[in-house]
């Protein structure tokens, strides 16, 4: 059974501590509307309700599971080992072969196959980050931690979101104390990510990057909470993350085809709902929710392929 491209991004920047970590978080994410298939057919990641996913780190080996999937990573090697626990499998791998393979094709695959449906008209963005302390705080699995609401929101250049309609990405972080843990396998993944894609990707961004080109608000909405997560002081515990579609003023269906932006899903949103009236008809695209439910500066310090599993080989027909 092949492994499946997510499994090696799946993976999450800072001086490395090379330090040994574990860390166990759940993660649920939906994808809704229009836009939102097409976002789940571009990150090849179905709807999944508490997937948990175990990352461990030792200096610059990691690995991480999910399901019936894993992955082994040596930064010292240039070796990156996906695993098939359910067929007991594995495939070799080397980072520079994944690296050439982002720089050749994946994201362009992409970009092609979207670029005759991309936004026509909303080709320029501006976007307003807002940030808001709630004063709620809460004990989550073992952390105090504090409520802030982080508020993206993106309009066409020279307008604003009540004359052209727009999208919103609504940030709902529990922040805690700074764990360790949490920030050595961070950095351990910022360092394997940085290995594959340099700059042009960043950890929290590099599921969602062909989907960001299908949608350029949403790479603007993305960008946006990335810089103001790379200044938050604490670790975050938990966030709850929604993007969502807004209406402009009223439009009849044939015009807003023709005219409006947004691609092909924001077309079906159109025909989904005939006529748009101004305030009306918001539509939620997706909806992401990541817990950290441990977090320990020790790991298994197993990272090798498992006993009894056998390469992977294609066989074609």
């Amino acid at each position: 059974m092949p492994i499946k491209v997510y499994a090696a991004v799946l993976v999450i920047v800072a001086a490395p501590a090379l330090a040994r970590a574990r860390v166990d978080q759940k993660t649920q994410i939906h994808f809704q509307g229009g836009f939102g298939g097409l976002i789940a057919r571009l990150v090849s990641l179905p709807d999944h309700e508490g997937l948990t996913v175990t990352k461990e780190v030792d200096g610059n080996r990691g690995f991480m599971r999910f399901g019936d999937f894993g992955r082994l990573i040596d930064l010292d090697t240039g070796q990156s080992h996906g695993l098939d626990f359910a067929g007991k499998t594995y495939t070799d791998g080397a980072i520079d072969e994944a690296r050439r393979a982002f720089e050749d094709g994946r994201i362009e695959t992409a970009r092609s196959r979207v670029r005759h449906e991309v936004s026509r008209k909303w080709t320029n963005w501006e976007a307003e980050l807002e940030v808001r302390w709630s004063g709620k705080v809460e004990l989550i699995n073992g952390w105090d931690t504090h409520e802030q609401i982080v508020t993206v929101t993106v309009y066409e250049e020279g307008s604003t979101l009540e004359q052209s309609g727009g999208f919103v990405l609504t940030a709902d972080v529990w922040i805690g104390p700074q764990v360790p843990a949490i920030r050595e396998v961070r950095e351990f993944e910022q360092r394997y990510v940085k290995a594959i894609y340099g700059n042009a990707l960043d950890v929290e961004t590099i599921r969602m990057s062909a989907a960001m080109d299908a949608q350029p608000a949403l790479r603007k909405a993305m960008n946006a909470w990335v810089e103001h997560r790379k200044g938050l002081e604490g670790s975050v515990i938990r966030v709850t993350m929604t993007f969502e579609a807004i209406p402009g003023p009223a439009v009849p269906l044939e015009q807003a085809e023709d005219d409006l932006p947004g691609g092909a899903g924001f077309r079906c949103f159109l025909r989904s709902t005939k006529k748009r009236e101004p305030g009306n008809g918001r539509e939620l695209w997706m909806d992401l929710r990541t817990e950290i439910l441990r977090a320990t500066g020790v790991s298994s310090g197993d990272f090798a392929i498992p006993a009894g599993f056998v390469q992977f080989t294609q066989h074609c027909q």
